[in-house]
């Protein structure tokens, strides 16, 4: 007598069951089949491709007839339009409304202070580069700030410190005025240096 299979009921030869997510309904925005899902992505991949081949027929076909058929692929010319340098397209937007279009508030320049507006609109500019928050409408006070802010940067940075410090004048005066001499052996040595940097 010979073997026979027994199937065994506890173990399921068939695909395991699909895991079921449980995602709330009101997250969902599409709520549709599967089927109807994979359908508007092969549609919307097709309305694509249609526009990609109408641009390099329209790029890439100079004078097409509706008689002559061909493609983009064996009969490759690339139509140079009058105004582009290239083939890639370049489209300017005007943007009626934006960041670009709206000015910044200018704050209006305070006159309590009784400094000119030219020097009012400097101490203004000064103290918003600073960060500076409300100041004393007394512009020593105010002077003052600045300073201290000034201090309070060149110590955070002190390699930057170098660009605050006021030259004398006289320090000036002898870069300007220095006078150099070379003797005819100096200007030859320099000549020749220059030559044998030169090749």
């Amino acid at each position: 007598h010979g073997a026979s299979w027994k199937e065994n009921p506890e173990c399921s030869t068939g695909p395991p069951p699909a895991p079921v997510d449980s995602v709330d309904k009101n997250l969902v925005q599409i709520n549709v089949t599967p089927e109807e899902l994979d359908k508007r992505i092969q549609n919307f991949i097709e309305r694509k491709r249609d526009q990609v081949n109408i641009s390099n027929i329209h790029d890439f076909l100079p004078g097409r007839g509706d008689e002559e058929e061909t493609c983009a692929r064996v009969k490759a010319q690339f139509v140079r339009r009058s105004d582009s340098k290239g083939h890639l397209k370049i489209r300017k937007v005007h943007n009626e409304w934006g960041p670009q279009t709206v000015q910044a508030e200018q704050k209006p320049v305070k006159q309590e202070c009784g400094l000119p507006a030219a020097i009012a609109e400097r101490v203004l500019a000064i103290e918003h580069y600073l960060n500076l928050g409300p100041v004393s409408p007394d512009i020593y006070k105010r002077l003052k700030a600045m300073e201290e802010r000034i201090a309070s940067l060149q110590a955070i940075s002190p390699e930057y410190a170098h660009f605050w410090r006021n030259k004398g004048a006289d320090s000036v005066k002898q870069e300007e005025t220095a006078d150099y001499t070379f003797s005819a052996d100096d200007i030859a040595r320099k000549i020749e240096q220059l030559e044998r940097q030169a090749t």
